[in-house]
């Protein structure tokens, strides 16, 4: 389901590059946050992409993108093969700021 309003995105492979980012979504990269992402532990996904996998008492290090505009979670979507390879789902995330949610795309069960 589209995002309505501003959201955060957790990220940690590809899109971590400004450049990937701005051919994907379309605009250049905000500023984003260290953060780290709790009960995920990194893992290879189907084509050797790097995947977020739950495991509890694990955690993933990354960035958080705060402040995205609702109109570029269809090309995030069909950039991560939402439903397909992965999955976006809403997380909390620390940060030096504090915690916060996010969207995170994590590897499918399914696959």
């Amino acid at each position: 389901m589209p995002a309505l309003e501003p959201f955060n995105l957790f990220i940690y492979g590809s899109l971590r590059d400004s450049h990937v980012f701005m051919e994907v979504t379309g605009i250049p990269c905000p500023d984003k946050i260290p953060a780290v992402l709790e009960g995920y532990t990194p893992g290879a996904a189907v084509c050797g992409y790097p995947a977020a996998i739950p495991k509890p008492d694990s955690q993933m290090k990354g960035e958080v993108i705060p402040g995205l505009p609702p109109e570029i979670l269809a090309r995030l979507d069909a950039y991560e093969g939402e439903g397909e390879l992965y999955r976006r789902v809403c997380a909390r995330v620390k940060t030096a700021l504090g915690e916060m949610p996010a969207y995170v795309y994590i590897r499918n069960p399914k696959r």
